[in-house]
């Protein structure tokens, strides 16, 4: 009886102990060590920035992180986790309830294609944020303060990337806004940064790979809608475009 009462004791503060470890990985991140990134490495030199890096660097920051990853082992890669799922459960209506919102909130959106892309560890050194420059193929939703033509560069700041640092190769993958690949397309929702004229997603289902025509989402974050057949560039396309000068029209686009 003794030894049985003993037994659970142990089971239930077992349990304990391993619910504590998951929601502190979760809300935390993870920290593993691998080589295995398909990203390219940017050489990068710690304390070494652009102005424009500096200003991008204050989007990543936060007071919750204190260890530098100067001081990690080489393929060290630090997972930043997506928030804890709703209650509701999601995916309680389709994309074009969300989608009205999600213009409007939105200085730009785009089709463009990576053309490029530099990491950079942020000026406190404990993350990596990635700048891409993109080439414009469509302007859905123009910026009424930096117009946007299509063929045009523009720039948009991520946060995770993979750097490489005296000799050490150190990546931030965040689940929440996946990174962009060199030669894809991509349908973006942006916000403007007028301090340095570049571009960041207005939240992480801001962004979406296309491929063959179907928008794939860039974000492991719980889905906020269903994702139907309709779910196309062509459709969506027309949609963003019907929306957007709503949107101007009524003068809702920030």
């Amino acid at each position: 009886m003794c030894d049985y009462y003993n037994r659970s004791k142990i089971l239930a503060l077992a349990c304990a102990v391993t619910v504590i470890i998951a929601i502190s990985a979760h809300i935390y991140g993870q920290t593993k060590t691998t080589t295995d990134t398909k990203e390219e490495a940017t050489p990068v030199v710690e304390g070494e920035m652009t102005p424009r890096q500096i200003e991008h660097s204050k989007l990543y920051e936060t007071s919750g992180r204190k260890k530098k990853l100067s001081t990690s082992p080489d393929g060290t890669t630090i997972v930043v986790n997506t928030p804890w799922p709703s209650e509701s459960g999601g995916n309680t209506h389709a994309f074009d309830h969300y989608l009205p919102e999600m213009i409007c909130k939105s200085d730009a959106v785009v089709v463009a294609t990576v053309k490029s892309k530099a990491s950079q560890l942020t000026s406190d050194g404990t993350f990596i944020f990635t700048d891409y420059e993109l080439s414009v193929e469509d302007v859905l939703k123009n910026n009424v303060s930096s117009y946007i033509q299509p063929g045009l560069e523009i720039t948009v700041t991520r946060p995770g990337g993979v750097v490489s640092l005296t000799g050490k190769i150190l990546s931030v993958m965040d689940r929440s806004f996946k990174p962009l690949e060199a030669n894809k397309s991509y349908l973006l929702f942006l916000d403007y940064l007028p301090s340095t004229g570049a571009y960041k997603s207005i939240s992480s289902e801001g962004s979406f790979e296309i491929s063959n025509d179907q928008l794939l989402r860039l974000t492991d974050e719980e889905p906020l809608y269903k994702l139907t057949p309709s779910f196309n560039r062509p459709n969506v396309v027309n949609e963003i475009r019907v929306h957007a000068d709503g949107c101007n029209n009524q003068g809702e686009s920030k």
